[in-house]
């Protein structure tokens, strides 16, 4: 057979500086992320803001900082960007890299109150944060929960 494989060519003049963003914060750089946001923040449109904000909530949540996570959160909302049902995973994700099931827990109250949906990846997050806790018996009960 022929082999075929798809080029990724920038769409936008910032995809490039998007990519760099989300590799930093797939690797846990919060201080890389946090300095690459500042730079490329003020040339994307407004529109893609929240899921700029979204990638340095993503950093906060692979290197497990509950704090930096709480603190961007209130930098987004003081900025204007609403939190999505994303950036509730990367809130919960935070306390599960962590190993904090009681701060995922936190998180996922405020989830609810603020109309976010239970759904099975928050479900694999909270058993993620039970694991990590080293608390078997409450990651098998959100896995039983996931599966309704």
């Amino acid at each position: 057979g022929i082999a075929t494989f798809a080029v990724q060519v920038p769409i936008t003049p910032w995809d490039k500086d998007t990519d760099q963003l989300n590799k930093l914060a797939a690797d846990g750089d919060t201080a890389g992320a946090l300095e690459l946001f500042g730079q490329i923040k003020l040339r994307v449109p407004k529109d893609t803001h929240t899921m700029l904000y979204n990638t340095v909530l993503k950093a906060f949540s692979h290197s497990g900082d509950l704090a930096g996570a709480d603190k961007w959160l209130k930098q987004m909302t003081q900025d204007g960007v609403k939190p999505t049902q994303k950036s509730w995973g990367k809130l919960l994700q935070s306390a599960s890299v962590a190993g904090r099931p009681d701060r995922a827990l936190q998180w996922l109250e405020w989830g609810k109150f603020n109309g976010f949906t239970l759904n099975k990846i928050v479900c694999s997050i909270m058993i993620d944060a039970y694991k990590n806790a080293g608390q078997p018996d409450d990651s098998r009960m959100w896995l039983n929960r996931m599966r309704l």
